[in-house]
């Protein structure tokens, strides 16, 4: 399987890790005592979520309009999934946990440009073939 692939298959594994950690009642990840933990964690998970989508998915067509797709369909999956939780006993929808989100999505896309803008200055150019004599 190619890098791509397993950037698409890991983007989506993190979505559904997603889901199910927000579904479980009461969950409570290794608390330290910090004030701003939960959001830190929101922040890394969705950074980790927006890098592995933008490295898999794109370069699908344009590379600016897939840009634009992925930070939009990640964006409405952060206000699902935060929102979804009203219904999750002693869960609460939080406007800092979809911030905190929001905030890791561009983190994450900015990773994602920077590492695939690296990647091609590091690819030589290919050389043209010789003209024909």
């Amino acid at each position: 399987m190619t890098s791509t692939t397993w950037y698409r298959i890991g983007s989506l594994v993190v979505a559904a890790g997603v889901l199910a950690a927000s579904s479980w009642p009461s969950l409570s990840i290794s608390p330290l005592g910090w004030s701003f933990e939960d959001k830190l964690q929101h922040l890394l998970v969705y950074t980790l979520l927006s890098y592995l989508a933008f490295r898999g998915w794109a370069s699908v067509g344009s590379r600016w309009t897939a840009s634009w797709l992925i930070l939009l369909i990640l964006a409405c999956f952060a206000a699902a999934d935060e929102y979804h939780q009203r219904w999750i006993p002693g869960r609460y929808v939080e406007w800092e946990d979809f911030l905190a989100d929001g905030a890791g999505v561009l983190a994450g896309f900015v990773a994602a440009t920077w590492q695939n803008r690296r990647r091609r200055s590091r690819t030589p150019a290919p050389v043209p073939d010789s003209p024909a004599q």
